[in-house]
């Protein structure tokens, strides 16, 4: 759906919260962790092999 500038303040508005951006934000964090995660994991490994 293509909305105009004005309708997605007035949404922003009645709700209080920019869900898009909240989402946004979230998915980001999720996604930094599994990478933080994965490096830790990739280095137990190699760590272990020698």
């Amino acid at each position: 759906m293509i909305r105009s500038k004005g309708e997605d303040k007035i949404e922003v508005l009645s709700t209080g919260i920019d869900w898009g951006a909240v989402i946004t934000s979230v998915i980001a964090f999720i996604i930094l962790i599994l990478i933080i995660v994965l490096i830790i994991r990739l280095y137990q490994y190699f760590v272990k092999q020698k």
